[in-house]
């Protein structure tokens, strides 16, 4: 019984040794080279002004546009008080009509307001 009990215990600690250190600290880690274009992102943001800002992203589909600014987003999202992400803009627009994405804006900057 003391046997099972210690074993227990050193499968628990094993176990908590292997999970924290595999699970990166910043999730960005995952993603080769991402910090780079975190960096090169928020520093055409002043997030210090009052000014509303804006930082345009193309290229080429599936190249890491969209996770590089949603990483981006949730680095610094937190330090405003109204907030939105949206993506598939085009495809959106043409699925569902602009007011479609006017009213998940409105929804995500006023979450307790009705918009109609």
């Amino acid at each position: 019984n003391e046997d099972s009990k210690l074993v227990q215990k050193i499968v628990q600690n094993v176990c908590d040794k292997i999970y924290s250190e595999s699970e990166p600290a910043d999730k960005t880690s995952e993603f080769v080279g991402i910090s780079f274009h975190k960096k090169c992102m928020k520093s055409l943001l002043s997030v210090e002004t009052k000014d509303v800002q804006m930082v345009g992203v193309w290229g080429m589909g599936c190249r890491g546009k969209t996770t590089i600014a949603k990483y981006v987003f949730d680095d610094i999202s937190s330090q405003f008080p109204a907030r939105c992400f949206v993506e598939n803009v085009k495809t959106d627009s043409q699925k569902h009509g602009a007011s479609h994405l006017w009213k998940q804006i409105m929804s995500d900057i006023f979450p307790k307001t009705d918009h109609v």
